[in-house]
């Protein structure tokens, strides 16, 4: 659960770096999304919008990725199940 929170702020850190898109070419920002996904062995799709200068860039645009606001109800309800299993402490930090 702490992974993909730290995921989560690392992939809204980088959403939000709209400038670096201005100011850098495209195979320089894909090698650091790639960086980032590797460091972070996890799956990274980011799309980026420059409407100004009808401009896009994408990475991994084509590929679906579960929206995390829904995707906390059902790993809410794994972790509880798991929990019930006693396969998980909720009062250990993991």
């Amino acid at each position: 659960m702490l992974k993909v929170i730290k995921e989560s702020i690392l992939l809204f850190c980088l959403l939000f770096s709209i400038q670096l898109f201005a100011d850098t070419d495209s195979d320089l920002l894909q090698q650091k999304v790639e960086h980032l996904e590797n460091s972070l062995k996890a799956q990274i799709g980011v799309s980026l919008l420059q409407p100004e200068a009808n401009r896009s860039w994408s990475y991994k645009g084509d590929q679906r990725f579960p929206l995390t606001s829904t995707f906390k109800t059902y790993a809410c309800a794994a972790l509880l199940m798991k929990r019930d299993k006693k396969e998980v402490r909720l009062d250990k930090k993991y």
